[in-house]
């Protein structure tokens, strides 16, 4: 592989590492270290952040078992382990035994298994199913190599993110890797530090014409001869330029270098090593080919445009094609930034350096290649390969099948070169290989015990391949080990029959408005058809295509979720399916495989960021545009173009009393992302006709409409329209909202009070299908709230309007509408090349640093030149550009700059194919560009992040309205080594705290996301002092097991906004699906909704009122909520219909009487889920929180599997500041009724009371605070004084409720005695009783849901079953512990004693007996005798007054003819009862005997003995023959009386079956039972 691409993939897996794992990673699994070290069996884990992690209570579970202990930390970068042997770890490796935990019970499965990691309440953090095959790397079972991640920010669950660790017996507790910032290279020296150039002081034109001396035939033998380095004023230089201060500020050296063809030839760039002091210019051959503060027109009287102080040596890559075959000259001229600057220096070194390609074990380029597997046992082979650059001996190294093996085949000295590029063969019988199994694995050791590569070879082939001969190999050579082939090839290049012609060319993935209708369509885009029959989709869904199934040549064929969806919808007849599974909505790998398994095309295809976002559920597909451009890039993709097949539409509704507040104004917002044309918008006075819209049709202009936020893109066009000549297409870029997202008009004239109708003709374009009407909020019937709100509760003038969204949405069997538009624009079907995988280094260039640029570009026509544009500051003007050279296999790269400190520089690629046919990256550009900054290194021990925007981009923020939520284009950088482009930034926050214009919201691209899986986070600058992460870790680890407590994710960073700042800040996660995913699985739907309270804006964006939200119940009409809460997911859903039940339960006005709030309350609100978020924002001070302070700062989460709300907490940096907050807020009284019922309260009391054993405390708070205080630098002393001071008082507000006693109150907790059939019963129980269980009678528990009329005290009503009733009370804490137990007696004489069978089961069982029958009922009582018929059981448990079990005994003869027989149950007191037919004996009755009962009594005794005794020597008749043959070997004799006898007496052997129940005899030997 070449060697740039290589680069190029490092840099795209380095940009692609944000992933779904937490801020604990899974980092090492040691899972089989050897042939007896088992016990150095380990897992590690890494942690992905600075902020400190509390691990107390997480536990993994699935492979192994282990949790974590109370105050456990994980600190800064830092790696712990769990192993097997904690003692055998620390003494093997020598590591601190803090840093080791064990041991874990289980074993790690050598073969592999999925390894589970969960927080300490649940939550599944990690799941990850190793293996030791397939793309797993084979080398970590046995061998001593560990398995480790690349890197702690990938995806765990990725094969491909795992290696197998450099050295043997892993690297636990330590780096993985030597390096773990980037790839390895190996460097040879042309040109040695030591080495004597010529050179020339700047006191004069270095040559004569100027550049003469940059050239190799330039006679420099007038100059000086010296070594560097070359310089003054560091007390460092060999050649001292003691002239230079105040003399000249330049100076020029230069080399010829000769270079052989074997040089060439080499491997590798060419770098040159530099260490200066200012700035320099470097030439190859007269080319400028290196520079920083220095320009390439610079002359002899230039000084340095930049400071730059000597180091260490820099690297600067020089071009290919710079050097030449022969003789070279490098020629560099350094310039100080002063004459009279201090020191200079001028250093250099040439280089070649190469990336070492490491193998699965790090052997350079071996791979194992290809292994053939003949018709005959012992013809195989397996095949290695040299895909490096140099060759490598194996004489010495090992091939083996098993690392344990002793007798491995060993490759001999001399005769084992393998080399670049060649191959070498091992045969089956000569290495003593065994190729017959399923699997063949190869192991590949150095002499050292190293693994330099390792494989599993586990596929298999058709019978008709199989018994001609196959190979399963890399193709191509070195590359993926998937491919199966009929044409082996021994030590040649490998070769594979594909089918090429195939591909995916349309994906329909997440249909809109929550359809179905998925499916996928495939082009043929050869000149011949293709026999489809045994293809399959191995990946993103299951479908085999039948036998006989063909594509046409440029033929279309549909696969589809649902055929007659496809016949109705679309016409399409003959569409295939349906198909197993759907497509993932967040993007997922597709793959079609042929008959073989081999790969016939792939399509990894992403819900946004350079794949469009309007296929994912928001009505287009995604089309491929140019079937003949490679459709793995996005670039390849386009959404289908639905703009066409809407139709107009009105839409309107109206409003009885319109009441105007002090502007006059109708407000129209998309509720998310979307698109639609508008015209003819009207707003007509219902009792006069009058209009109040001016403008409606945007005939001539949009004025007096102001286009604001998220709708700012939106525009007056003249395409098509209603009525007249134009209308307006609105574009949402993110969700409408009631503040300034939105676009809005004065009424002319002035609306007045009263009714009015407000319609618009729609036409639906693409995205959300609803638009909202409002105005400004007025005063309504809702108010009442305390202060500072202002009643805002009318929304006289708010609707909705919906669009109909057509059915036939993409271009299943048809030219796709992307190739059909592309046609259209440029007159040809030719694409242009196709650009992915783009990135530069450095990612923040210190000032002058040379930036180098990558990326991936192919395209079928090939690709005829590439370009960087690049321009500094912002995109507004003219950009400069310089090519891009190719370094092989699509991989393209070149250099710009350097530039000046701090400068922001825009740059895009524009790639031009051999038809002249130009694409850009971005596709936009310069609309959309990449961005960076250079702003150098950042050094600090915290995470540092960098929000860049370019510079107009900056204006606009810092200019537009404040409460935009409109995202603009910038970049993002996390420490020194990770760049995101084309990020979405916008201030975020409330009205109060946007202001400051400092705190953030950065959006990332859908297939670039951010760490931990987070498509968007949230950057506050309160992240300054600790307490909002405080307060997030303090709410989240107040959840349990039943009721975990959600919670975002929130770390400490050093933030810089455009490379200014550096103050701490918090990073935390946005509430999104993702969030929901996580903490409620399958509930995670939602509804989820913002508390945001209504905000009144005037026109220049100013708030001018505000209400907050609450749970009040304002009718049915959804838009009485609008504005109070927004959704945040699934907002073109709009479900209000779950929160509307909810308020209608909340409200006190609604449900006045307690026992009807009381009765629903737990049928809609999670309480004890609720409280357990909300008691900790009591705790801290919560004034500023959603429910119990101020009507914001707080979510709403409906889960829709249990149908219940919870809340979220959010914005908690008003925390710790008032020690004196309530136990029972008053801010909203409806909450405050809620807390206060007894049932609520007792909850709350039971958390609070947790939670001060828990982490509120400084035992379980105070180890994450102090190491986040040492990590971090925050101060955390003031927060933990704040939680001791609150210990106190809140302990004695419940102590009362903690300290009660677990009893029974009725009668005093005496037994009772009544003359009524049911009784209710009063008890107590204190507050830590979770669950309260009961049973009767020593019966199974059951729950008891009792009314509580304290905290305390609670009642229940029961049913007696029985005449006597033995109740047992039993709590148990929200762990699960038991704490107490309570017992009465009932004795009801209104209830006979007789026994009463209500049903039984089973019915039927074998002659023989010994089944088991429960019988269920009343008063069943110990001492029952019961009888099958004439005979008695003998076996009887009372479970319980209400239900017994007997084992039945054997029928005794003579028995009806149907076999079926009475039940008959005799009390110790009271009447029998007889239960008629009411068991059936199955079978023969003589069939049926226990072995050794001889004299077949049912009974084994000494009896039994002498039975076969007295038939052996008196010859009396035996009652049963088969059970006195108690060795079952066919006959009666001596040993069958002597065996019986010595089990019974002496413990002998048992007796063969059937023992110890009845049963058949299962050997057939003729003896019987009479």
């Amino acid at each position: 592989m070449n060697r740039y691409l290589l680069i190029l993939q490092w840099f795209a897996f380095v940009l692609l590492a944000g992933s779904p794992v937490e801020a604990v990673v899974i980092s090492e699994i040691h899972y089989n270290p050897g042939e007896g070290l088992e016990s150095l069996e380990f897992v590690e884990l890494a942690s992905d952040t600075t902020t400190p992690e509390d691990i107390s209570g997480y536990r993994f579970s699935g492979g192994v078992t282990f949790q974590f202990p109370p105050g456990t930390i994980l600190t800064r970068n830092q790696k712990i382990l769990v192993c097997a042997d904690r003692d055998a770890v620390i003494k093997h490796y020598g590591i601190d035994g803090g840093l080791v935990f064990g041991n874990f019970i289980g074993r790690l499965d050598g073969s592999g298994e999925r390894l589970e990691l969960a927080n300490d309440v649940g939550i599944p953090l990690q799941s990850i199913r190793y293996r030791d095959e397939g793309k797993w790397p084979t080398a970590a079972d046995g061998t001593g190599h560990s398995l480790v991640i690349r890197g702690v920010h990938l995806d765990s669950k990725e094969p491909e993110n795992w290696t197998i660790s450099p050295e043997l017996g892993g690297s636990p507790g330590r780096a993985n890797f030597p390096e773990e910032r980037g790839p390895q290279f190996e460097d040879t020296v042309l040109v040695e530090g030591s080495e004597t150039w010529r050179y020339r002081r700047g006191t004069s034109a270095f040559s004569n014409p100027p550049d003469a001396w940059k050239l190799a035939d330039f006679d420099d033998s007038g100059w000086d001869s010296g070594q560097p380095g070359f310089g003054y004023g560091d007390d460092d230089d060999t050649t001292i330029l003691a002239d230079m201060r105040d003399g000249y500020s330049s100076f020029s050296i230069r080399k010829v270098i000769r270079l052989e063809a074997e040089d060439m030839a080499l491997a590798g760039d060419f770098f040159l090593g530099l260490t200066f002091d200012d700035g320099f210019c470097a030439f190859v051959n007269g080319t400028l080919v290196a520079s920083t503060n220095c320009d390439e027109d610079s002359t002899f009287e230039s000084t340095a445009s930049g400071s730059h102080e000597a180091s260490e040596e820099e690297m600067f890559l020089i071009p290919e094609g710079a050097f030449v075959e022969g003789d070279n000259v490098l020629a560099i001229t350094g310039h100080n930034f002063s004459l009279r600057s201090s020191d200079f220096s001028l250093a250099p070194r040439l280089i070649r350096r190469r990336l070492i390609v490491e193998g699965e074990g790090g052997g350079g380029g071996i791979v194992l290649n290809e292994l053939y597997r003949a018709p005959a046992a012992g013809g195989g082979w397996v095949e290695i390969f040299n895909r490096g650059a140099a060759p490598v001996d194996l004489g010495g190294y090992r091939l083996t099948d098993d690392p344990a093996r002793e007798s491995p085949f060993t490759f001999p000295a001399g005769g084992s070169l393998v080399a670049a590029g060649g191959f070498l063969v091992v045969g089956e019988q000569e290495g003593g290989f065994d190729f017959s199994g399923t699997e063949a694995r190869f192991f590949l050791l150095a002499p050292g015990g190293n693994c330099i590569a390792a494989e599993t070879f586990d596929r298999s082939a058709p019978d008709e391949l199989a018994a001609a001969g196959w190979s399963h190999q890399r193709y191509p050579d070195g590359a993926g080990l998937d491919w199966t082939s009929a044409s082996p090839t021994r030590g040649t290049p490998n070769q594979v029959e594909r089918t090429t012609d195939l591909v995916i060319n349309e994906i329909f993935y997440n249909p809109p408005e929550d359809r179905d209708g998925e499916f996928i369509e495939l082009y043929n885009r050869g000149n011949t058809a293709i026999d489809l029959s045994g293809f399959r989709f191995s990946k993103g869904i299951e479908y085999t295509f039948e036998g006989g199934t063909s594509i046409a040549s440029r033929g279309y064929l549909v696969i589809a979720e649902d055929p007659e969806m496809m016949r109705m919808r679309y016409g399409i007849e003959d569409s295939l399916g349906p198909y197993e599974g759907q497509f993932a909505d967040g993007g997922e790998n597709v793959e079609l495989v042929d008959t073989l398994g081999n790969l016939v095309d792939r399509v990894r295809y992403f819900d946004g960021g350079r794949w469009s976002i309007w296929a994912d559920g928001r009505g287009s597909s995604l089309e491929l545009i140019d079937p003949n451009q490679d459709n793995s890039v996005a670039s390849a993709w386009e959404a289908s173009d639905e703009s066409e097949k809407a139709s107009w539409q009105q839409l309107s509704y109206s409003v009885s009393n319109y009441q105007r507040s002090g502007e006059s104004e109708l407000h129209l917002f998309l509720v998310e992302k979307g698109a639609c044309l508008l015209d003819d918008i009207s707003v007509v006075r219902t009792a006069t006709g009058s209009e109040h819209i001016g403008n409606g049709g945007f005939e001539t202009n949009t004025s007096p409409w102001r286009i604001q936020g998220t709708h700012i893109n939106s525009r007056r066009v003249t395409y098509d329209a209603h009525t007249g000549n134009a209308c307006l297409e609105l574009v949402a870029t993110g969700k409408g909202d009631t503040t300034v997202n939105r676009i809005e008009t004065d009424s002319s004239p002035r609306m007045t009070n009263g009714g009015h109708r407000v319609s618009v003709w729609a036409r639906w374009l693409r995205g959300s299908s609803l638009l909202i009407g409002h105005s400004d909020f007025t005063a309504g019937s809702f108010g009442g709230r305390p202060g500072p709100s202002t009643n805002l509760s009318g929304n006289t003038l708010g609707g909705k309007l919906r669009m109909s969204v057509p059915l036939n949405l993409g271009t299943p069997g048809a030219e796709n509408s992307a190739r059909r538009n592309l046609w259209l624009e440029s007159g040809s079907p030719n694409l242009g090349p196709v650009i992915s995988e783009v990135s530069h280094v450095p990612v923040s260039p210190e000032q002058g640093e040379l930036v180098t640029v990558h990326a991936r570009i192919t395209d079928s026509e090939g690709v005829a030149r590439v370009r960087v544009f690049y321009r500094e500051g912002s995109p507004n003007g003219n950009f400069s550009s310089v090519e891009m050279s190719e370094a092989g296999a699509g991989a393209y790269l070149g250099r710009m700059g350097g530039f000046g400190n701090r400068t922001k520089v825009v740059f895009y690629i524009e790639a031009e194919d051999a038809d002249g046919k130009t694409r850009r990256y971005p596709r936009d550009a310069p609309e959309h560009n990449l961005l960076l900054q250079a702003a150098g290194r950042v050094n600090t021990n915290v995470d540092a992040t960098r929000v860049i925007l370019d510079d107009a981009k900056t204006s606009e923020l810092s200019s537009r309205m404040l409460h935009s939520n409109n995202l603009l284009d910038g970049a993002f950088v996390f420490n020194n080594d990770e760049v995101m482009y084309n990020v979405g930034v916008r201030y975020r926050g409330s009205p109060w705290g946007r202001p400051g214009r400092n705190n953030y919201r950065v959006s990332f691209q859908k297939d670039k996301i951010f760490h931990r899986g987070r498509t968007a986070i949230n950057l506050t600058s309160r992240g300054a002092n600790a307490n909002e992460g405080v307060a997030y870790f303090l709410v989240g680890r107040n959840g349990s097991e039943e009721t975990p407590a959600p919670t975002a994710d929130f770390f400490f960073v050093r933030n810089y906004f455009n490379g200014s700042g550096g103050s701490s800040y918090g990073l935390f996660q946005s509430v999104d699906r993702d969030y929901m995913q996580k903490w409620y699985g399958e509930g995670g739907d939602g509804p989820v909704l913002k508390a945001n309270g209504r905000l009144n804006f005037n026109d220049g964006g100013s708030r001018t009122a505000w209400d907050g939200a609450s749970y009040v119940y304002m009718g049915e009409n959804t838009e009485a909520y609008r504005g109070y809460y927004f959704h945040s997911m699934n907002q073109t859903r709009d479900d209000w219909t779950p929160f509307i039940n909810l308020a209608r339960v909340m409200d006190r006005r609604v449900t006045s009487r307690s026992a009807d709030f009381d009765a629903r309350i737990g049928d809609i609100l999670d309480v004890e889920a609720w409280l357990r978020v909300i008691a900790p924002r009591v705790l801290i001070g919560g004034w500023d929180a959603f429910s119990i302070g101020n009507g914001h700062n707080g979510y709403l989460s409906y889960n829709s599997a249990t149908g219940l709300w919870g809340i979220l907490p959010f914005d908690m940096d008003n925390s710790f500041g008032n020690g004196n907050f309530p136990l029972f807020p008053t801010a909203d009284g409806d909450v405050a009724r809620m807390m206060s019922r007894p049932a609520s309260r007792r909850i709350y009391f039971r958390i609070l009371h947790e939670y001060l054993d828990g982490y509120w405390s400084r035992e379980k708070a105070g180890p994450w605070m102090t190491a986040l205080q040492r990590d971090i630098g925050l101060n955390t002393s003031g927060i933990l004084g704040f939680i001791s001071g609150r210990v106190n008082g809140v302990r004695n507000q419940i102590n009362t409720s903690t300290n009660t006693i677990f009893r029974i109150r009725t009668n005093s907790g005496n037994d009772i005695t009544t003359d009524e059939a049911s009784l209710r019963l009063e008890g107590e129980a204190p507050v830590q009783v979770a669950q309260l269980f009961y049973s009767i009678g020593g019966g199974d528990l059951v729950a008891l849901e009792p009314e509580w009329t304290s905290q305390v005290r609670w009642r229940a009503d029961f049913d007696l079953a029985a005449r006597v009733n033995e109740f047992q009370f039993i709590g148990f804490s929200t762990a699960g512990e038991l704490i107490a137990t309570a017992s009465i007696d009932v004795e009801s004489t209104a209830i006979p004693n007789d026994p009463v069978v209500e049903s039984w089961s089973p019915r039927a069982g074998p002659a023989g007996g010994g089944f088991e029958v429960t019988f269920r009922g009343t008063n069943f009582a110990e001492g029952m005798r019961v009888f099958f018929g004439a005979a008695e059981a003998s076996e009887i448990t009372v479970v319980s007054p209400a239900e017994f079990r007997v084992t039945a005994p054997r029928a005794v003869e003579p028995l009806p003819a149907d076999q079926v027989v009475d039940v008959r149950i005799v009390p110790p007191e009271g009447d029998e009862v007889l239960v008629e037919d009411a068991i059936e004996y199955e079978g023969d009755l003589g069939d049926f005997f226990v072995r050794g009962d001889a004299n077949w009594d049912n009974v084994l005794d000494i009896s039994d003995g002498l039975h076969t005794l007295f038939h052996l020597f008196l010859g009396r008749e035996v009652n049963c023959a088969d059970a006195a043959d108690f060795n079952d070997d066919g006959e009666l004799g001596l040993a069958d009386a002597i065996g019986m006898l010595d089990f019974l007496f002496r413990s002998g052997s048992a007796p063969r079956a059937p023992y110890p129940a009845l049963g058949l005899d299962p050997t057939a030997d003729g003896l019987e039972c009479r």
